[in-house]
């Protein structure tokens, strides 16, 4: 299995219009916050899945809306997950990859445990990984 990942750099930061990347550190140690949006959710996926991800240095960001689009472009985030269950997150997925090439996908199943990451900048290359806690933090993070 290859892992395309990437560390992120601040470069997303400015184009938020932040000037200060101190303004998205964690805690005073100078580590990038990674801000996460999570996409719709069955209620006891998507608490499993914060609480997994509640962890120094993310950032969740919840989508208020059926919209992940508009939701997206509010939040700004650096990473996406989404319910890999839904019949319509294969449609999503290429849209966000190609619209929004920076930004980093998380597909999750609870169907299968499971989960596609589709790195930034991969325009819909993705790898496969089981849906576990640690693997799922890393993928996130890295």
């Amino acid at each position: 299995m290859h892992l395309w990942l990437h560390r992120r750099t601040y470069e997303p930061l400015r184009v938020r219009g932040t000037l200060d990347p101190a303004e998205n550190t964690c805690a005073g140690r100078g580590e990038a916050m990674t801000r996460v949006l999570m996409g719709d959710f069955e209620a006891l996926h998507r608490l499993g899945l914060e609480e997994i991800l509640r962890v120094d240095g993310i950032e969740l960001v919840h989508s208020t809306s059926s919209d992940v689009l508009e939701c997206l472009l509010q939040a700004l985030p650096d990473v996406i997950v989404l319910d890999l269950d839904k019949r319509s997150t294969g449609e999503l997925v290429h849209l966000i990859v190609h619209r929004f090439p920076r930004v980093k996908v998380v597909a999750c199943s609870s169907e299968h445990p499971t989960m596609r990451v589709f790195p930034p900048l991969h325009y819909g290359e993705f790898y496969e990984s089981d849906l576990d806690p640690a693997l799922l933090t890393s993928a996130v993070q890295a």
